[in-house]
């Protein structure tokens, strides 16, 4: 590397930048500075022309700046196994590769008692259970989601927010006044509000609780599913409210479902639950069970953009809910039992630690050019308590037939590289020969975790094929 020496001239206002000599040039660059006259509480800066200038430092009071360097970690975890599976690349001459570092769900086919954390993804973690989508205690102003995919993205419209002037449980609730006011979060698919696996046309489970203020015409409690602002856009994929005193709706965006006899609106606390059971939803109050329809039958309830609303209906102007809304769950499974009475809540949804002694990941497809039958690749992970024994407490298997066969890298075939940083340690996986095919993928297994005594995460995988 180049060597440059900087020079202050005596008594003058010039600095000179000096190159190393070389065959050909030996050039020195001069900077001129204006002299320094010695008014305390200057700094050098350019003027108007482009001229440097000391001028007096302006004194502010509020300069500090907390900086989220959530995403250079995450750019340096990439670059990271960008560089190891470069060396892989030139080891195995296998040109083509993909990363995987975990910002989110998205490169991650299916996933057995896991968790994807921030940068990283463990099989002992404290929350919610893996089929938690969506987990709002409604406690804060800032709509902390408490499920593992952590969403963000959290907008209140028109006066819409938190308030602890009522609610179920906790120390608050979201209050919505009726007029034109709404919460809503951003497409849930995209890593920017949180890109997490939404259920779409299979089982889930939505259950809230919900207090009425007053009721003068139909309203929307939640939607799902709409391209766009509650009045505009695309037509909601997935709403309910009253529109009748006893009369509770369901609409799937070209279909409703009336439910007449529910029993009728009032001012207290009620719980909700709507469930769908392969072609059928299912519906509850407080536990009792009303009634069910097909109308959601293969119906994708997140259509368009994976946007939720609460307090009023997507793709619709007015239709605006007034009242409260509290511990608000959203699950992709089946929580209840069709057709049969539950015994409502009676506390928030515990948080609990799970202590899962194995896990699993199956990764996306990366679709080759042509047949391929060799695959390597490099790993980033961590030692959180204990020491993992690679190809026993963590495997990692390939497979270049959309996982119809897999192999997997031997005990053996784990070579540590240098540390990527202070915990995170790199390791070489070596070439295997899978079964031919062009969809390559990876599938990462635990064994033997326990809180405490021994937690693995994997920060980053890459594969060369």
């Amino acid at each position: 590397m180049s060597e440059i020496k900087l020079k202050a001239d005596t008594g003058g206002g010039t600095v000179s930048f000096k190159g190393p000599a070389s065959t050909t040039s030996n050039t020195a660059v001069q900077l001129t500075l204006p002299v320094d006259d010695g008014t305390a509480n200057q700094v050098l800066k350019t003027d108007g022309n482009g001229a440097l200038a000391w001028v007096a430092q302006t004194t502010d009071t509020n300069t500090d700046t907390v900086y989220d360097d959530s995403n250079l970690r995450r750019d340096l975890n990439t670059l990271a196994l960008q560089t190891a599976v470069d060396t892989n690349r030139k080891a195995y001459n296998l040109q083509n590769s993909f990363i995987d570092q975990f910002e989110d769900s998205s490169g991650i086919t299916t996933k057995t008692n896991t968790k994807v954390l921030s940068e990283a993804v463990t099989t002992v973690y404290t929350g919610y259970d893996d089929n938690t989508v969506i987990m709002w205690h409604c406690d804060s102003s800032s709509m902390v989601d408490d499920s593992q995919n952590g969403i963000t993205g959290i907008t209140f419209h028109n006066g819409a927010g938190y308030s602890t002037a009522d609610k179920k449980f906790g120390t608050g609730s979201i209050y919505f006044d009726g007029t034109t006011d709404y919460m809503s979060t951003g497409n849930l698919k995209t890593a920017t509000s949180g890109g997490i696996p939404v259920p779409t046309t299979g089982d889930f489970t939505l259950d809230f609780w919900c207090k009425y203020n007053s009721r003068s015409a139909a309203d929307r409690l939640i939607a799902t599913g709409n391209s766009g602002t509650p009045s505009g856009g695309s037509n909601t994929s997935f709403t309910m409210g009253y529109n009748q005193t006893n009369r509770f709706n369901v609409y799937s965006g070209s279909a409703d479902a009336h439910w007449t006899g529910w029993p009728s609106y009032d001012t207290s606390w009620h719980h909700y639950a709507f469930m769908r059971d392969g072609t059928t939803l299912y519906a509850w109050k407080d536990g009792s069970y009303q009634s069910s329809t097909t109308i959601l039958n293969n119906h994708d309830i997140f259509d368009d953009d994976a946007n939720i609303f609460l307090g009023q209906r997507g793709g619709h102007s007015g239709e605006d809910f007034n009242g409260y809304l509290d511990e608000i769950r959203l699950s992709d499974n089946k929580r209840y039992t069709a057709s049969t009475n539950f015994t409502a809540p009676s506390s928030a949804y515990p948080a609990s630690t799970i202590s899962n002694a194995t896990g699993s990941i199956v990764s996306s497809v990366s679709t080759a050019s042509d047949a391929r039958t060799k695959v390597s690749g490099v790993l980033l992970y961590k030692n959180v308590s204990g020491t993992c024994t690679l190809g026993t407490d963590l495997k990692v298997y390939f497979s270049c037939n959309n996982g119809t066969n897999w192999t997997e890298v031997g005990a053996s075939e784990f070579t540590a590289g240098s540390d990527f940083t202070t915990g995170i340690k790199t390791v070489y996986l070596a070439e295997k020969t899978c079964t031919s095919g062009t969809q390559i993928k990876y599938k990462v297994e635990w064994a033997n975790q326990s809180n405490g005594s021994k937690v693995t995460e994997l920060h980053g995988i890459a594969l060369n094929y």
